[in-house]
């Protein structure tokens, strides 16, 4: 039955293609013929790696061809049904007209940048001819580019057009456009998104573009802005930090201590305050060495792009990172707990010392967060961090939020924040019978660190230096 449904859904493709291959003409006339073409183009072939994000509920990830496009799961059909034939027949259209006139086009453009992509994936040589004809077009029009890079459907055919090139084109317009051009690219709303698709996409693989690398590391100071929400602008940082854990012939060390002038960090001594400066602080200024623990903060509006270069520096175990993330102070870690972003940061942080084998971090935490569980749990931000904490947690460290919460036990039944904690932890059974409690939360914690062993055992990749649980 299920073969019969399969063989009838592949028939209905194949028809599908025909009369888009046969009504093409027509059909990108209309909006809705255009939609419904990108669609088909969307689930045969290989994934178009722009318009892909990985299914997180699916542990198998790209294994099953699988993934979302805005919220929407979609599965590829399977590659057997050869129905990548289409992307050649549709690209002929492609060799009748001028692309850079369609890729201004606010109709054509995501059509024909989907389809650039596609055959780059599925077909590179059939795909080379089609960039030299635009790049052939480009050397004829020399201020076009410029134009459509900073336009928003040009953009985004820049940034298929840079994605597909072969090496030489390639090398062409990084020297004759981007480079001299970095700055004002980077900074632009539609420029940047060219730049950041060559660094997440291609810098990883290519030694041709740690030019690129060393040219926007250089002027990194010019070009972002922690004091915004500008994504655009600064989650380049984001991206040069992630591609320097996959290609080791990027200068990290540069790229950190760039972004460490950045912040007025310039000698080893203060360097230490990097995450205060970054996550707590107004200005380097505004730290006092010798302060006593309980001084006043002065606190930012905590952005969420801070605390995403704080996890990332965190997890390649960068050392000034480290060192600065275990000088935080109670103070101080209290009040990340107790921010909308700073508390995700904290949970991250835990869950990433406990996929490490960071026992030492998350003891520090518990140690600097004691006689604070309460204010935390009564935080609606917080209660997320005292959860996250209860689940690292070891058996002495769970007593340790246990016995603190059970002198506030009836105050926190009637916090709507904490009132979950406390049912979660058991705290009023841990009064009545602390030793079969502690034996059940013995129980659970053995079961949790056997299944994470069983995990990471079916993922030989990750985790490779991970200490193994003794049973």
């Amino acid at each position: 039955m299920l073969n019969n449904l399969l063989e009838s859904l592949k028939n209905s493709m194949i028809d599908l293609g025909d009369y888009f291959e046969s009504n093409l003409e027509n059909i990108l006339e209309t909006h809705n013929g255009i939609f419904s073409l990108r669609a088909f183009l969307r689930v045969i072939g290989s994934q178009d790696i722009l318009e892909t994000i990985p299914n997180e509920t699916n542990n198998k990830k790209f294994k099953n061809k699988e993934f979302n496009i805005k919220n929407v799961c979609v599965k590829v059909v399977p590659l057997d049904w050869n129905l990548g034939v289409y992307l050649k027949k549709f690209s002929k259209f492609l060799k009748e007209i001028n692309l850079l006139e369609i890729g201004l086009d606010a109709e054509l453009s995501p059509f024909v940048s989907l389809l650039l992509r596609k055959m780059y994936a599925n077909y590179p040589d059939k795909c080379c001819s089609i960039i030299e004809k635009i790049h052939k077009q480009f050397v004829k029009k020399p201020n076009s580019f410029n134009s459509m890079i900073q336009d928003a459907k040009g953009s985004r055919f820049i940034e298929s057009f840079l994605l597909a090139s072969q090496f030489e084109i390639l090398c062409y317009y990084l020297n004759e456009n981007i480079l001299p051009n970095i700055v004002s690219y980077t900074k632009h709303i539609y420029a940047n998104y060219p730049i950041q698709t060559l660094v997440k996409h291609r810098m990883q693989d290519e030694q041709a573009l740690v030019v690129l690398f060393d040219s926007l590391v250089e002027n990194l100071t010019s070009i972002i802005d922690l004091n915004t929400d500008l994504i655009y602008k600064n989650y380049l940082i984001v991206e040069l930090i992630e591609v320097c854990a996959k290609n080791k012939n990027l200068n990290f060390k540069n790229l950190i201590q760039t972004i460490l002038d950045y912040f007025g960090l310039n000698t080893e001594e203060n360097k230490i305050h990097f995450l205060r400066v970054l996550l707590v602080y107004q200005k380097l200024d505004d730290i006092q060495k010798e302060s006593p623990i309980d001084q006043a903060l002065y606190v930012l509006d905590l952005k969420p792009i801070a605390s995403t270069i704080a996890t990332k520096l965190i997890e390649l175990d960068e050392k000034t990172i480290n060192k600065s993330f275990n000088s935080l102070n109670s103070n101080e870690l209290e009040y990340l707990a107790t921010n909308s972003v700073g508390s995700h940061f904290v949970q991250k942080v835990l869950n990433l010392c406990q996929s490490k084998d960071r026992n030492f971090w998350i003891q520090s935490i518990f140690d600097k967060l004691k006689g604070r569980f309460v204010n935390i749990s009564k935080n609606k931000s917080g209660s997320f961090v005292m959860e996250t904490l209860w689940s690292v947690g070891t058996l002495k460290q769970r007593l340790m939020i246990v016995d603190e919460l059970k002198m506030c036990e009836q105050q926190l039944k009637n916090d709507q924040y904490a009132k979950f904690l406390v049912n979660k932890i058991g705290l009023n059974f841990y009064k009545r019978k602390p030793d079969e409690w502690k034996q059940i939360q013995t129980n659970e914690i053995k079961k949790k660190r056997l299944f994470s062993d069983i995990i990471s055992d079916s993922n030989p990749n990750d985790n490779k230096n991970k200490k193994k649980f003794k049973k």
